[in-house]
């Protein structure tokens, strides 16, 4: 959607203005997450009026303790509960509870979600998302729009590795191909002796610290070092997955790290040129320049450190 309005620079309207109803000055255009965490709410509702079903059962169990926010405490004794509720039902309490207190909804299951999205937009109610924080940190706006794509799809988790392949009875087997090991998104990525290997020469080369681990409570990069780390890791990260894909093709049980290496080099080097050549020379050297690791020497990007890496 962003890509549509504003071709993904950054956005002339806020995003409330977007969810607000057309009558008020909006756009109309419901919050997917909004909408999605209402509709996992009236599910989860809709099971728990019948606790004596498998379905409510179920509920009630990976509720736990949390249940009695949802339903009336009478009788919830006599079915078992896990100690600790899921991360999913908690944020769905969470949810529920937010709502009641901020839009007085006594009955959540009488609006429909969009109406519901529509409410809050009107109201000006914020839910919280870490989850959307997160995607703030790993895809920022000045990364290229296929790296941002690409970050996007590993922190979603909707990249087609071969554990969620193999779950869908579309392949025999969720081993990597590198190793006997099954393999996910952050072992392709991360994890293989080969992701580790990569990642330890990218590492020792510009002498920083990748690839970046995003978390939910840490704030999100800024300075030049941080962004390299942010644009070297999402780099990092699609250079291994083409590998992965030409590696599952053509059936190869190990790729060469070296190439690997070169093909990030010389894509680093294309990122930065077009960043030189858009921003200029001075707004380069304050967002991008660091003394040991990026400047600009006689006109071309020079890489330094212990290791040194000039691009020509």
């Amino acid at each position: 959607m962003f890509h549509f309005f504003w071709a993904n620079k950054q956005a002339l309207v806020n995003r409330t203005v977007l969810h607000r109803p057309r009558v008020y000055g909006g756009w109309g255009i419901p919050d997917v997450l909004l909408v999605a965490r209402t509709l996992s709410l009236r599910t989860t509702l809709q099971a728990l009026d019948y606790p004596e079903r498998p379905a409510g059962i179920l509920a009630l169990f990976w509720m736990g303790p949390l249940a009695r926010h949802l339903v009336p405490p009478q009788g919830l004794n006599t079915y078992v509960k896990r100690e600790t509720p899921g991360r999913h039902h908690a944020a769905i309490v969470a949810h529920a509870r937010h709502l009641r207190e901020r839009l007085h909804l006594p009955d959540l299951t009488s609006e429909s979600a969009a109406r519901i999205s529509e409410l809050c937009a009107i109201d000006g109610v914020t839910l919280p998302s870490p989850l959307r924080q997160l995607w703030q940190h790993s895809c920022p706006s000045w990364l290229p729009d296929l790296l941002a794509d690409f970050e996007w799809e590993v922190g979603s988790g909707i990249l087609p590795t071969r554990d969620r392949l193999f779950r869908w009875h579309l392949v025999i087997s969720p081993l990597c191909i590198y190793c006997a090991t099954e393999e996910s998104a952050a072992h392709v990525l991360e994890e293989c002796y080969t992701a580790r290997r990569f990642w330890a020469r990218v590492a020792r080369t510009f002498q920083l610290r990748v690839p970046v681990k995003y978390t939910h409570e840490r704030p999100g990069p800024s300075g030049p070092r941080a962004r390299l780390r942010v644009l070297l890791t999402a780099l990092g990260h699609h250079v291994l997955w083409r590998a992965r894909c030409r590696a599952r093709h053509y059936r190869a049980r190990s790729v060469p790290i070296v190439a690997l290496f070169r093909t990030l080099c010389t894509r680093l080097r294309v990122v930065l040129e077009e960043e030189l050549a858009v921003l200029g020379e001075m707004p380069f050297e304050v967002t991008w320049c660091l003394a040991d690791v990026v400047r600009i020497r006689l006109g071309r990007l020079e890489m330094v450190g212990a290791r040194q890496v000039d691009f020509r």
